[in-house]
This record gives structure tokens, C-alpha cells and sequence, in this order.
């Protein structure tokens, strides 16, 4: 034990650990007395030497042989690091696809043969007969790549053999925009329970999920906001959505026992609107428009709007993106209008006046006298 008075009331604690090879020097000066020192130097002993083991244990875990058993821990540890198992098709799809094609595969012959499977995942056709596009391709690689970045991060495996792939750049980015007129066809094929967040999404961009998220608390009637809480955005930031005039009566009309913004009554029960893509799906179907999702509305909001007059900077602030660069890389007709109004033309793209918000049951609309929307 070295413990030193250098004067009183003031200690040098020195400590020399050595185990396996390795040494370890420990100095740090202690104010207060005698006794209070020596604990200090017997509690910093004792965390040197569970450092030690620590260490020594970690050297002899169990190591990975191959792909398969880095893609079924990486996936273990996400579960429990978010608190949940996760249960979406496409996630476990993926994670089936990986393991029946490389699961078996040694670590050390991952990189050939991760060369060979790629351009057969590109090549691939879909379970509907199309070809797989790019981001498909691109989440398999990721998810590919991650988990033996993890298993090398804690020293499972000795290399990261698929450091050198990167995904490919996705060249077929959405651009559908849809006219007044068409949205207002799919409109009128809704029900009444998803008219709502559709009006919000056309005139506000802003994503699916962040929307049916929003709960009553999170509306401001007197500011006319709707507060997006940072664990409900994709950013991971909160920000402030406006409340268009066409859906003020909405909001104000919703039933006080009703938890949510959005919501579907079922059986006397207020419920979430959960999945509504074969919903979406079929009033599109109806309104004899294809190629459109519901997602597209937000590029349809931020392209109208900058269209409309109001800076690109504002927009992207109203639609989370932390830069214009995503807007510019999907939104391809957003500021067409200037480019006619530079060589003398009309606006091709117009902000048009919404129909007024039918919504909730037709009883609740006869007692709020709410006018059909059209």
C-alpha cells in the first residue's frame, strides 16, 4: 500500500497493478484524513482489478465462425436495446433472406461471397415479377453490413470483411406529383375517418407515422399548432406544425374522451387509425389514379407550397428536412412557376382553395352542422 501524508490534511495515493504481463499506475491526491485515504486507495484497487477481469473474460467470449450467428446477435441486441421484438414483415423477411443466403458462410470467405450475391439480389425478381429496385438491394446490405460491424466492434470476429461495400446510389426516387383535381377524386373515395390526416398531408408536409402519432394534448387550438414530440419524427427532433384553416372545425369537433388527433371509432372506441395502405390503396383504385401513395402527398404539400411563393428554407423547416437537399433530390417540379415566370409564362402549378372538411360520423355531422366536403 502506498499511501503518503505530503501535508496534512493531504495524501498521495499511488498505486502499481500488474496481472498477466501488463502494468497498470494509478496517482491521484486525496484531501481529508487518514482514514478516508486508505478506503480511497483500497476502492480504487479493487476497480483496477475488476477492470482486469473484465478484460480477461472479454479475451476469452465466445467468437463468431460465421455470418449467420453476427446477423442473429446484432439482431438480439437491437431487440434489447429498444425494449421490443420486432415484428414488422419486411424486418424479418430481410432477416430471412440474409440468413438463407449467407448464413452458413465463414467469416473469412464473407467478401467473395458477398460479391457473388449481390448481383444476384439486383437481378432477383420481386414476389410481384418486377425487378427489386435500389433501395431494396440497399437495406440488405445495410443490415448486412451493420451486423458485422457489430460483431467486430465487440471483438466477435477479428476483421470487418464487408467494410469495403458500400450501397448504391438510388437512381429511381419517387417524383409523383398529383394535380387539385386528382386529389380531389382519391379524396372523395375516402372514408370519413381517414379524410382528416389526408387533408393534413396535403396541405402540411409531413410524414404518415408522425401524424397518426399526435395525441389531444399535442393541440394548440389558440396558437393553431400541432406539436410533433422528437421521439415521434424520423429526425428525432420536434417541431411545430400549423393547423390549416380547412381542418380547424376538425379538431375543435373532437370528442373530449377521445385520446387522439386522428382517430377511427370501432365499436363505440376510440381507436388509432393504424395501417391504412389497402385503404389508401383502393380509393386510389376507385378515382382510376395508379402509382400513388399515401407519402406522396408530402412531396405533393412541399411542391405546391414552394410553388406558392414561400421559400425553400421555410418549407424544409415545416417538413423536418435539416437541408434542402433531399427537397432538391425528390421534389423535381418544385419552383417550376418561376422558371415560366422567367420567360413570361402563366404558372402551370396553381395553389388551389381546399373544399370545406366533412368528418367523424354522419350523426356528429348533422350536430356540428359540418358541410359535406365537394
Amino acid at each position: 500500500m502506498s499511501v503518503k501524508l505530503i501535508k496534512p490534511g493531504k495524501y498521495l495515493i499511488q498505486l502499481i497493478h500488474r496481472q498477466d504481463g501488463q502494468t497498470y499506475r494509478k496517482r491521484l491526491v486525496f484531501n481529508g484524513p487518514e482514514r478516508k485515504a486508505n478506503e480511497a486507495y483500497y476502492r480504487l484497487k479493487a476497480e483496477i482489478e475488476d477492470k482486469f477481469s473484465s478484460a480477461k473474460k472479454s479475451s476469452l467470449k465466445k467468437t463468431f465462425r460465421t455470418f449467420g450467428e453476427c446477423l442473429e446477435h446484432y439482431c438480439q441486441s437491437m431487440n434489447t436495446a429498444k425494449g421490443k421484438i420486432h415484428g414488422l414483415s419486411w424486418e424479418k423477411f430481410r432477416k430471412e433472406r440474409l440468413q438463407k443466403d449467407l448464413g452458413e458462410i465463414e467469416i473469412d470467405d464473407l467478401t467473395m461471397a458477398f460479391e457473388r450475391i449481390l448481383p444476384i439480389w439486383r437481378r432477383e425478381p420481386t414476389r410481384k415479377g418486377t425487378l427489386p429496385s435500389t433501395s431494396s438491394t440497399n437495406r440488405l446490405i445495410q443490415l448486412s453490413k451493420a451486423a458485422v460491424a457489430y460483431a467486430y466492434r465487440f471483438n466477435y470476429i477479428q476483421i470487418d470483411p464487408l467494410r469495403m461495400f458500400s450501397i448504391e446510389t438510388d437512381l429511381n426516387a419517387r417524383d409523383v406529383v398529383i394535380t387539385q383535381e386528382e386529389f380531389d377524386r382519391v379524396y372523395a373515395q375516402l372514408p370519413d375517418w381517414m379524410k382528416p390526416i389526408t387533408l393534413m398531408a396535403w396541405n402540411v408536409p409531413s410524414r404518415k407515422g408522425e401524424l397518426e402519432s399526435v395525441r389531444r394534448e399535442q393541440i394548440d387550438l389558440e396558437m393553431r399548432v400541432i406539436l410533433l414530440k422528437s421521439h415521434t419524427t424520423k429526425t428525432k427532433k420536434g417541431r411545430v406544425l400549423p393547423i390549416p384553416d380547412s381542418l380547424l372545425e376538425y379538431f375543435k369537433s373532437i370528442p373530449a374522451d377521445c385520446p387522439y388527433a386522428f382517430y377511427r371509432l370501432d365499436k363505440g372506441t376510440y381507436r388509432k387509425l393504424g395501417d391504412f395502405h389497402k385503404t389508401w390503396k383502393t380509393a386510389c383504385k376507385r378515382a382510376k389514379i395508379e402509382d400513388v401513395r399515401f407519402h406522396d402527398l408530402r412531396r405533393c404539400a412541399a411542391t405546391r407550397l414552394i410553388n406558392g411563393g414561400v421559400p425553400e428554407s421555410v418549407v424544409a423547416k415545416l417538413g423536418g428536412w435539416s437541408n434542402g437537399f433531399v427537397m432538391k433530390k425528390h421534389y423535381h417540379y418544385a419552383g417550376v412557376n418561376d422558371l415560366h415566370k422567367a420567360i413570361g409564362n402563366e404558372p402551370v402549378l396553381k395553389m388551389v382553395p381546399l373544399v370545406p372538411l366533412r368528418c367523424h360520423s354522419e350523426a356528429e355531422n348533422e350536430g356540428l352542422q359540418l358541410k359535406k366536403a365537394g
